[in-house]
C-alpha cells in the first residue's frame, strides 16, 4: 500500500505500533494516544497526536490536521476478566467508558469526514459454543465485559455510519502474537522450550489464545482494504483470520517440534475445551488467490523471526 494517508487511533499499542512501522514508509500516517509513547525513536515521535476518546476538542484536532484515507479504530483497554458475567458491564465501569462511550465520541466527529473507517473488534463477541467454524452473522454472546464492550462497540460504529459521509467496516479479529510483543500464550512457550524447561498448561476454562501471526494480520488487512468495494454507508463485518482450526495444546506440541527441544509438556488436567475458531470465507475474496495464510507456517515463521 503506497501513497495513502492514514490514521492508526489509539496506534501507540501493540498493534498500532506495528502497522505504523509496516506502512510509514510510503504512506502519510499518524497515530494517536493519550500519552507519547516512550519505546519509540525521535523520528516516530513526530507522527504522534494527542487524542482522548474523552476530550472531545483533541479529537477534533487531530481530524482537522489533513482528510485521511483510512482510519483504523484500535483504541480499546483491554481487560479480560474470566470471573465477571458480561451482564455487569455498566456506565462508568473502565471498559465501557473506553471501548463504547469513546468509541461514539469519536464517530459523531469522525462520520462527517470522507474517510474509510475500520473498527478493531474482536473474536470474543462470538458464543463460545457456537459450531465451528464461526461466520460472521453466528449467535453473539460475550464470555466476558471485554467481549461485550467490544459487541457494543460495534453497535455503537454501525449506528453511526447509517447517516454519515464516511463508510466503514468491522474487522474481527483473533489473539495476536509475534513482533515486538513480549508476552502471551506461545512467545511463554517458545522461551521455556528454548530454555529446555518444563511447560505446564493450565487447561482450565481455556476458550481464546493467540492464533493470529501479527504480520499475516497486518498483509491479510491490506489486501482486503486495497480491494474491497467501499462507497456507502453500509457497515459490513469479517473475521480476519486463518480460517482453521488450532489447538492450545498441541499448539506447544507443535512449538516443540519446530525447535527440536526436549523439554516436557504436562497439563493440569485432560483438556475439555471445544473447537472455537472463525470463518474466513467472507475475506479471503479480497485476497489474492495466490496468497496463502496457515497457523503452522506462521509459528515457523514466528520462531525464525523472533531469533533476528
Amino acid at each position: 500500500m503506497r501513497n495513502k494517508s492514514i490514521l492508526l487511533v489509539g496506534g501507540t499499542g501493540y498493534i498500532g505500533l506495528e502497522l505504523y512501522r509496516q506502512w510509514n514508509p510510503g504512506n502519510t500516517i499518524c497515530y494517536t494516544g493519550r500519552r507519547s509513547p516512550s519505546h519509540v525513536t525521535p523520528e516516530e515521535l513526530e507522527d504522534y497526536r494527542y487524542l482522548d476518546l474523552g476530550v472531545k476538542e483533541s479529537i477534533h484536532q487531530v481530524l482537522r490536521e489533513r482528510v485521511y484515507d483510512y482510519i483504523i479504530c484500535l483504541a480499546a483497554r483491554v481487560q479480560i476478566d474470566m470471573q465477571s458475567s458480561p451482564t455487569t458491564l455498566s456506565k462508568g465501569d473502565v471498559l465501557y467508558d473506553c471501548n463504547v462511550e469513546g468509541l461514539k465520541s469519536f464517530m459523531e466527529i469522525a462520520k462527517e469526514t470522507p474517510s474509510r473507517i475500520i473498527y478493531f473488534s474482536s473474536m470474543t463477541v462470538y458464543d463460545k459454543n457456537n459450531p465451528s467454524p464461526v461466520k460472521e452473522d453466528s449467535f453473539l454472546f460475550p464470555f466476558h465485559t471485554y467481549g461485550q464492550s467490544k459487541m457494543l462497540g460495534e453497535k455503537k460504529f454501525a449506528e453511526s455510519l447509517e447517516s454519515s459521509t464516511a463508510s466503514g467496516a468491522i474487522l474481527r479479529i483473533p489473539g495476536i502474537f509475534g513482533g515486538k510483543r513480549q508476552g502471551g500464550y506461545i512467545h511463554h512457550i517458545v522461551q521455556k522450550l528454548r530454555s529446555e524447561e518444563p511447560v505446564f498448561l493450565d487447561v482450565g476454562g481455556v476458550v481464546y489464545w493467540e492464533t493470529l501471526y501479527i504480520y499475516d494480520l497486518i498483509s491479510m488487512l491490506e489486501e482486503w482494504m486495497e480491494c474491497y468495494p467501499w462507497g456507502d454507508s453500509s457497515c459490513e463485518i469479517f473475521n480476519l483470520c486463518y480460517g482453521q482450526e488450532t489447538d492450545f495444546v498441541g499448539t506447544a506440541h507443535s512449538l516443540k517440534k519446530l525447535l527440536g527441544s526436549t523439554s516436557t509438556i504436562s497439563l493440569s488436567e485432560a483438556p475439555s475445551y471445544g473447537v472455537f475458531y472463525m470463518d474466513n470465507t467472507k475475506v479471503r475474496q479480497y485476497w489474492s488467490p495466490h496468497q496463502t495464510y496457515d497457523y503452522r507456517a506462521a509459528l515457523r515463521r514466528y520462531i525464525h523471526d523472533s531469533l533476528v
